[in-house]
């Protein structure tokens, strides 16, 4: 299926090819260059979405026109992606698809095989970063650069117990694409999101909910080795691990015990590490296949999933 967007607001076009094109593959971008040199008029997308959140959009004859056509398909969005929750873009996905399939029933097939495809990688990855000193920045960089993807994240920051509920919350305004809460025994794994590991406890996922394993206290909590070990030990498929800015060696040996069976191992280099010896050490496993800043892990992982930008 070929899918196109008119709009001229390059934040909402960015966050529609990051929530569609999952779903639909890659989009066909159009702005006014294109209305005004004939381009969206000859455009063979089987639909087009035509962002009436946007006043230039609305106001263009050309652009207006085409909604008495027969093709291509227009479906009309009057919503600004930005403000919405990650909720709620999802939801927002759903009902573009389910309208979609209703307008070009004969491509219902290619969009149902393609949501499959993708339940099918939600189910099986899953990613476990950790983090001690200069955490929380790295972290934000990371967070900045990274779209919703269809896995979940464990993350593991060394916090004391007093400080567990702030950090939650200043992850949580990091981040407007993903959903940020708390790890609770019993929860439900959902891709798009981030599930922060609280003090003195590990985490298993069994027929896709989480575990809370309470563990004695070390010097390193939440211990990443022990998170890494039970989530690669419980998860149907391989495990993603980022290794960010920290002082120690917690997450060397759990990336040890994978014996090469991640899914892929990435750590923080050491110029933008407030503290290196965590990356540093994670390195020395010799498991190590990408080191860079946060924002360049981001982009990494993103790749992985056939999403070059965002």
């Amino acid at each position: 299926m070929r899918v196109g967007v008119i709009s001229t607001s390059n934040v909402q076009v960015a966050l529609i090819k990051e929530v569609l094109t999952p779903v639909v593959g890659d989009l066909i971008i159009y702005d006014m260059s294109h209305v005004d040199s004939g381009e969206l008029s000859a455009t063979e997308v089987h639909a087009l979405i035509v962002d009436f959140s946007d006043e230039a959009i609305l106001q263009s004859e050309d652009v207006l026109e085409m909604l008495n056509r027969d093709e291509p398909v227009c479906v009309l969005n009057e919503r600004e992606l930005y403000s919405m929750s990650h909720a709620e873009r999802q939801a927002w996905c759903n009902k573009l698809v389910d309208e979609l399939k209703r307008s070009l029933p004969d491509l219902a097939d290619s969009l149902d095989s393609r949501k499959a495809e993708i339940e099918s990688r939600i189910a099986n990855d899953t990613w476990v970063i950790g983090c001690s000193s200069g955490g929380p920045q790295a972290i934000r960089d990371f967070l900045a650069e990274l779209p919703t993807l269809p896995v979940s994240i464990f993350l593991v920051q060394h916090l004391t117990e007093a400080a567990f509920n702030t950090y939650v919350q200043r992850v949580r305004e990091c981040t407007t694409r993903w959903e940020v809460v708390a790890a609770e025994h019993g929860a439900k794994i959902r891709a798009g999101t981030i599930f922060i590991v609280p003090r003195d406890n590990t985490v298993e996922v069994r027929n896709g909910m989480i575990h809370l394993r309470p563990v004695k206290p070390s010097a390193y909590s939440p211990s990443i080795n022990s998170v890494i070990r039970s989530v690669f030990s419980s998860i149907p498929g391989k495990l993603g691990v980022i290794i960010l800015t920290g002082m120690g060696d917690d997450g060397a040996s759990g990336i040890r015990d994978l014996k090469g069976k991640a899914k892929v191992v990435m750590a923080q280099d050491e110029d933008s590490s407030q503290a290196r010896s965590m990356p540093d050490a994670a390195r020395e496993t010799g498991a190590v296949t990408f080191s860079g800043k946060p924002a360049e892990l981001a982009r990494q992982m993103y790749r992985m999933y056939g999403i070059g930008n965002h």
